[in-house]
């Protein structure tokens, strides 16, 4: 259905409505920017719930790239098959004459330097933002920190401690990059046996792993039942085999469980936030996701320490891996990590959408669709950070002082397949009370690359961002705002 079918009506407050709809508050201001944060916490986790329950799974594997803004659009590299060489570096601020990069590393006075084509770059941290994005591994185990963190490795032993990982002599791992090492149980939200080839379903595993408190081990098997118990000590040196077992506990009986069946294990324990005194979010090209509070030299190694976790790698193997770098001390405010001050959801029908922080509004992580090259086949792409929006919706944010520009890049979820199709608009307050129209999108289509947006903020001091269904109704219209954030003045 064509939106010119719609017969929708434009109201007082910059969404577009049903014709059944009720009539809203004619009030522009208070549709907008109201008093109050009209999103309860336990009405928003309701939302969450039936979001969960009924989302659309379409999607396809993911690859290494991100969209730059540094005063623009910054171009990938060539077309090479490799889309680790197409990865872009978003910097804090301008006097970067050439921000792609092929490879980064940490020099010995804390600097990276980014590699590029035809010259490279050493920038502090708090002179760059991202680079590059990190990846998912569908092929390996993997240990899921309860800060968000990934280690791709073989774990060799659980007991009341922690877990052994390392490298036993039957690993599939072409290139394994971390060694022997314990991580403490209660640093670790779970393990992940066998990823589904179908990305809601690992979203799904994902979120469970890192949400929620629970009272005792969780066991899932692949054909989707769930054990409750506790864990007995494991221990397998020769690694996961046909016929490896787990002793599990359930109401006080042993009970042998096939590694082969087991999808994921979920341990025990609250979530947990990512690490304070984080520095640094390093991304690797197996699927590694650490966040670092320091980075040391030893000898041929590197030490690293974020989250209670301590971790040593081969200096050349982790530089010639590492795919992704965040910088947590850049001059940013991620909307993510800020309270709205208001947000608004007019459903087509009468299903509500709540917004989501650093998840897409089907609540998956966020996947954008992007090109490599000009030859090159699309490939797909996860980020961290940014908001979630289901049109016709809209989230209102304070500007926070020293606040200089609105940064994002705007693309509709991979998720909705081929379907999904958005208009984005970002409306400011300024200090006088008039609302103005600070950008509008032409119609964002799903499948298109994300599209990055830069906003000055020296008139405003409030802004709303708003998602406005295009084509077909407001089918697959999943907003992403990746990586939005409010960049500092210096």
């Amino acid at each position: 259905m064509a939106r010119s079918d719609l017969r929708r009506i434009r109201y007082g407050d910059g969404l577009h409505h049903p014709p059944n709809a009720q009539q809203p508050p004619s009030h522009f201001p208070a549709m907008i920017f109201p008093c109050g944060n009209d999103e309860p916490s336990a009405r928003r986790r309701s939302s969450k719930q039936q979001t969960n329950s009924v989302r659309k799974r379409r999607s396809t594997r993911w690859g290494v790239l991100v969209p730059a803004v540094v005063l623009g659009w910054i171009p990938p590299l060539g077309a090479a098959a490799d889309p680790d060489t197409r990865v872009a570096l978003i910097a804090a601020g301008s006097g970067v004459s050439e921000p792609t990069a092929r490879a980064a590393r940490r020099l010995e006075d804390g600097r990276w330097e980014f590699q590029a084509a035809h010259a490279n770059h050493v920038l502090a941290p708090r002179e760059f933002v991202v680079w590059g994005a990190p990846r998912e591994n569908v092929h390996a185990g993997q240990v899921v920190l309860r800060g968000g963190g990934v280690l791709v490795a073989d774990w060799l032993r659980i007991d009341a401690i922690g877990i052994a990982i390392g490298v036993h002599p039957r690993s599939l791992a072409a290139e394994p990059i971390w060694r022997d090492a314990v991580l403490p149980r209660g640093e670790v939200a779970g393990l992940i046996v066998h990823s589904s080839a179908d990305p809601a379903s690992r979203d799904r595993v994902w979120n469970d792993l890192l949400e929620g408190e629970r009272a005792q081990d969780e066991i899932r098997l692949d054909n989707g039942d769930r054990i409750l118990g506790e864990i007995d000590d494991w221990t397998a040196p020769n690694g996961l085999r046909d016929g490896t077992t787990l002793r599990f506990k359930t109401e006080g009986e042993p009970l042998d469980i096939g590694w082969n069946r087991v999808e994921a294990v979920l341990f025990r324990g609250a979530p947990r936030t990512e690490p304070s005194n984080a520095a640094v979010v390093l991304g690797f090209r197996d699927g590694s996701l650490f966040r670092a509070e320091s980075l040391a030299v030893d000898g041929p190694r590197i030490r690293l320490i974020g989250g209670g976790i301590e971790l040593s790698a081969d200096a050349e193997s982790l530089w010639t891996n590492v795919c992704h770098v965040r910088s947590l001390v850049a001059p940013v405010r991620y909307l993510s990590d800020l309270e709205s001050v208001g947000f608004k959801h007019i459903p087509m029908l009468n299903r509500e959408w709540p917004f989501e922080r650093d998840r897409s509004a089907a609540r998956g992580r966020l996947r954008s669709k992007e090109r490599g090259g000009p030859s090159s086949a699309p490939i797909d792409v996860w980020h961290e950070k940014g908001l979630g929006l289901h049109a016709t919706s809209r989230v209102a944010y304070d500007v926070p002082d020293g606040a200089a520009r609105l940064d994002a890049s705007i693309g509709v979820d991979s998720g909705s397949g081929d379907e999904g199709s958005v208009i984005f608009r970002v409306y400011g307050e300024t200090e006088s009370g008039e609302f103005q129209l600070a950008f509008e999108s032409p119609i964002v289509r799903a499948g298109e690359p994300p599209r990055p947006i830069s906003v000055p903020l020296a008139r405003f001091r409030r802004l709303a961002l708003i998602a406005d269904s295009a084509d077909r109704l407001d089918i697959g219209d999943h907003a992403d705002w990746l990586l939005a954030r409010f960049v500092m003045a210096p």
